[in-house]
């Protein structure tokens, strides 16, 4: 820059004016008068027009062109370090930034905000703090309806959950506030004029599901004429051309494959091959009466005809895999398999873990044993493509044996069909388990019994009709069932109850901690029993704390005295049980763990346990207890010692065979 140029900018920037404050209009004339190539000083600048740091920085990219150089500004001079000056703008962004005044803050972060690098709507460590402080109480009471904790003792995985609302807004509820408002107002527009299935999945902006469960359930009516927008029309008007014809029904029922193929691509006019090929399945299982079409009557030969009509598609897999799950869903009275896996999976994250199913779909179809496949446990997918694959297919060729066994009716070859298959099933088992963490839930296989589901079904009782009836046909039918530990879990209980985020938070926690199988019962839980298996450990210590609960009265501690193994030291209990009150609310003062604390009790929740302590009598709690709480107690105090006894890699095994049966007082 030539002298005259330069003393022609300083005179035009010392020039005497009124700007407005703040004005970058002011600073937008002053750059705009420079020549090109002008050396701009950001100080002077930001002195004379008040603009904010900022927005000179956006301004002079706007002036690009122009190749301005900054001004570089001494850190240091004459031993002293440049002193930046507080103006009414710093003074807020400060304020906004770091809650002080700018004349407060260190020279970094003065520096920060004389740069632009921090603006009043940077977000801070100060203003992340503001932001929690005022939205702590909604934080706080999402963490503990949701996690009995507050929001800040919550772990960080837990914070981002309940800060972003994961898994804590009901989206059912949100889809049918919005039906039923849509439905009104489209009744109160048109004279009570029922809107289509269509209409309402427009209007109110909701899935095709949400609306069709909302008309099943009969919170709202929809327009009859209007069903034939369902998303199903266009499939069944295939099925139902395809059905109509005679060439494609003798080849259907001859399991003329490539005949199919060939019919199905002209009269439909389609090319891609997986979808000619899905529309030969879904026909095949409209006549079997898995897939409802209406035009379309059942006919059961179709039945013998299906496995060797798969042999012929490519796609033959995922087909016979469609409707198998069909096929499960509709022997209980369900939708399709499928549906609850679906919305299983879509409950948590992305995580390397599938909803595998102990007895296989296809098989338990294949070997007539459908119901039983309605039944699951989350696995590592791991697991379950290589060790788990590997047993499905061993599992059918088994099953086969044993129903071949059992035409014969030869007790000796029977007895050794059920043994051969149950010994197959625990080989597998431990394949599963082995190298997996001590404290994580065991991946299951089901073994087989001669007996009848309500004897070998843990869960039975609490199965509605049509899973009883299920089973019970199936039985009748086929000679066996299958044991199946209480927890294991029907599919769609699965998909239910991770609607919970309680359930999904210990699906998520499962997972991060590398379990092999996620999402097992309470009182199972596999941190609860390990930190239980600690607590007990602690007990020697605070012996007289144990005492003040039920577990201690009945004299299970160590060195106490009461060995209620002794019907002597029994015939106290009734005197000792009129502190029942006081003795349950002494469980907390020891343990905050679930488990301890239904083992302090007597094997009863808490809040069970203190019910009965306000409604019975002294004398009544300890008849009530009589032989049950003398076998507990005889139980509970072998545990203990036997616990405490062992060496770590016994106790290791030990926890394992625990949680195998479902965890210890279960």
């Amino acid at each position: 820059m030539k002298i005259g140029e330069y003393e022609q900018m300083m005179s035009y920037l010392t020039r005497r004016e009124n700007f407005a404050e703040g004005s970058s209009a002011a600073a937008k004339e002053i750059l705009s008068n420079f020549p090109k190539g002008s050396e701009i000083n950001r100080t002077e600048l930001i002195k004379k027009t008040d603009i904010d740091p900022s927005g000179l920085t956006k301004l002079l990219k706007k002036f690009e062109k122009k190749n301005f150089t900054i001004k570089k500004q001494p850190n240091i001079s004459k031993g002293k370090r440049r002193t930046l000056i507080a103006t009414p703008e710093f003074d807020k962004i400060a304020k906004a930034a770091y809650g002080k005044k700018f004349d407060e803050l260190n020279d970094t972060l003065k520096t920060n905000i004389n740069t632009g690098k921090i603006t009043k709507d940077s977000i801070t460590s100060f203003r992340r703090q503001k932001i929690l402080e005022s939205n702590l109480k909604n934080l706080n009471k999402v963490s503990q309806d949701y996690y009995n904790k507050d929001y800040l003792n919550l772990d960080e995985g837990r914070k981002q959950r309940v800060r972003e609302e994961r898994g804590f807004i009901d989206t059912t509820k949100i889809a049918r506030e919005k039906i039923k408002k849509f439905t009104k107002n489209y009744k109160d527009k048109y004279n009570n004029k029922l809107p289509t299935k269509k209409e309402v999945i427009d209007g109110a902006n909701v899935s095709w599901g949400s609306v069709t469960k909302a008309a099943d359930e009969g919170i709202i009516k929809l327009d009859p004429s209007g069903q034939v927008e369902s998303r199903m029309k266009p499939l069944n008007e295939d099925l139902l051309k395809l059905s109509k014809n005679k060439k494609v029904k003798e080849a259907l029922f001859k399991g003329e494959t490539n005949k199919l193929l060939k019919l199905t691509k002209n009269i439909l006019k389609l090319d891609d091959s997986s979808v000619i090929e899905a529309r030969i399945g879904q026909l095949a299982s409209a006549y079997s009466g898995d897939r409802n079409v209406p035009g379309i009557n059942t006919d059961k030969k179709i039945e013998k005809i299906i496995p060797n009509l798969f042999k012929g598609l490519e796609n033959s897999r995922r087909e016979r895999r469609k409707l198998a799950d069909l096929q499960v869903g509709k022997s209980v009275g369900e939708r399709t398999l499928a549906s609850a896996r679906q919305t299983a999976t879509k409950s948590y994250p992305s995580i390397p873990y599938d909803i595998d199913e102990p007895l296989g779909v296809t098989s338990s179809v294949r070997r007539g044993t459908t119901p039983y496949g309605i039944f699951a446990q989350i696995i590592d997918r791991k697991s379950n493509q290589t060790v788990k694959k590997s047993y499905d297919s061993i599992k059918s060729k088994q099953e086969k044996i044993l129903q071949d066994a059992l035409a014969t009716e030869d007790k000796k070859l029977i007895d050794n069909s059920v043994k051969e298959f149950n010994d197959t099933a625990s080989k597998y088992e431990k394949l599963l388990n082995k190298d997996k963490k001590p404290e994580s839930k065991k991946i299951k296989l089901l073994k087989v019994s001669l007996d009848e589901p309500k004897n070998t079904i843990s869960n039975y009782k609490n199965f509605s009709k049509n899973y009883k009836k299920a089973f019970e046909d199936n039985y009748s039918k086929r000679g066996y069932s299958f044991k199946v530990p209480k927890d294991i879990k029907d599919a769609f209980t699965i998909a239910k109850e991770l609607k919970n985020p309680k359930n999904v938070d210990k699906v998520v926690s499962g997972a991060e901690a590398g379990f092999g199988r996620l999402y097992s019962n309470p009182m199972a839980d596999p941190a609860l029993l390990k930190q239980g298996l600690k607590d007990i450990g602690t007990f020697g210590k605070y012996a007289l704390q144990v005492a003040g609960t039920p577990l201690g009265v009945v004299g299970l501690t160590a060195g106490l005295g009461v060995d209620p193994t002794s019907s002597i030291d029994r015939s106290t209990l009734a005197a000792e049980a009129a502190l029942a009150p006081a003795l349950v609310k002494g469980t907390d003062a020891v343990t905050k763990n679930v488990l301890l604390k239904k083992l302090l009790n007597l094997g009863m929740s808490p809040k069970m346990a203190m019910r009965a302590a306000r409604i019975a009598s002294p004398l009544g709690i300890a008849s009530l207890g009589g032989e049950a709480v003398y076998q507990y107690g005889k139980f509970a105090k072998g545990e203990i010692e036997k616990l405490k006894n062992m060496e770590p890699d016994e106790r290791k095994a030990y926890t394992e065979a625990l949680m195998d049966e479902g965890g210890l007082l279960d």
